[in-house]
């Protein structure tokens, strides 16, 4: 049996991937996030298990509440005075991960929903100017029943 976290974050990762988006990537799990920034211009999402609150529950479970992160990388191929088109794409993308994410259950169980999203800063400015990439990273708080 594997810890619940680990899990939720695996059943995050496949929704990602099975969903169409305006933007094709692969979602992987990991701990550590590390963006391979000499991949060109793909999109590259990473989810990580971030943190695990234990709550009331009732009924023989634990209500928890996990949190997934899921980060969104691309490297900008644009010149900088023709940048906010390739960025626009990519906020809209962020947003299209949120409406799939958001108040959606997960897993074969359907036992964790999200009830929350943080999504801030929407984008680091830093990197954008400094090294040329998009970077984002997007906080997701499932509440899940775990049967103790």
């Amino acid at each position: 049996m594997s810890h619940p976290i680990i899990t939720l974050a695996n059943d995050v990762a496949a929704l990602l991937n099975a969903t169409t988006f305006t933007q094709s990537f692969t979602a992987t799990r990991v701990y550590v996030p590390r963006f391979n920034t000499e991949s060109g211009s793909d999109v590259q999402v990473q989810v990580v298990p971030s943190s695990d609150l234990e709550g009331d529950g009732s009924g023989g479970y634990d209500a928890r509440q996990q949190t997934i992160q899921v980060g969104i990388f691309k490297r900008l191929v644009s010149l900088v005075a023709d940048e906010r088109e390739e960025i626009d794409a990519m906020m809209d993308l962020c947003e299209e991960v949120r409406e799939t994410l958001n108040r959606v259950r997960v897993g074969d169980t359907y036992n964790a929903v999200c009830a929350s999203v943080t999504h801030e800063p929407i984008y680091s400015l830093e990197d954008i100017d400094e090294r040329r990439v998009f970077l984002t990273v997007m906080s997701f708080v499932y509440v899940v029943d775990v049967e103790v």
